[in-house]
């Protein structure tokens, strides 16, 4: 599993590197592809700063190959990310999240990856604050015309 994942990471590092073209996509449909996954992403800020863990969730895909690796975390199922994150916003009082760059690239007409950051500040209900801007990659693919993400990582650099 470590072998499998460490290929699906290396293969993902040197494809959001390069500038891989488009197979047989028209300028219409690349620029349809990016407006599709930017509303997505967009209402993946949203619906993580209304804390609503089960609309957020949407975003991974329903799909045995899905792994979200996020600062060490390893989500294989989208209900372990509704679990986290329904926990995650149980002990917060408010949470905002807010994209600051976002890359998309079209592979196919159901495949694309994205390269970005966000900013997030959580407030807990003790008082404390947790804030940081991450770096995010990701393949989304569209089956039965959703996208969702499929791989996935966030990380962001200790202070």
């Amino acid at each position: 599993m470590k072998n499998q994942f460490f290929l699906f990471a290396s293969a993902l590092v040197i494809v959001a590197c390069t500038k891989p073209q488009p197979v047989g996509l028209t300028d219409t449909d690349k620029e349809q592809i990016h407006n599709e996954i930017m509303e997505l992403t967009t209402q993946w800020a949203v619906d993580n700063s209304d804390k609503d863990a089960a609309a957020a969730s949407e975003f991974w895909a329903d799909s045995p190959e899905m792994c979200h690796a996020e600062n060490g975390i390893f989500f294989t199922n989208r209900d372990s990310v509704y679990a986290y994150l329904k926990n995650f916003y149980l002990n917060t009082d408010t949470m905002q999240v807010e994209w600051t760059e976002r890359v998309i690239t079209p592979l196919t007409s159901n495949i694309a990856l994205m390269k970005g950051f966000f900013h997030f500040r959580a407030v807990f209900k003790s008082g404390d604050v947790f804030e940081g801007e991450p770096a995010f990659t990701g393949v989304f693919v569209r089956k039965e015309g959703k996208w969702a993400l499929l791989q996935g990582h966030e990380s962001f650099a200790m202070q």
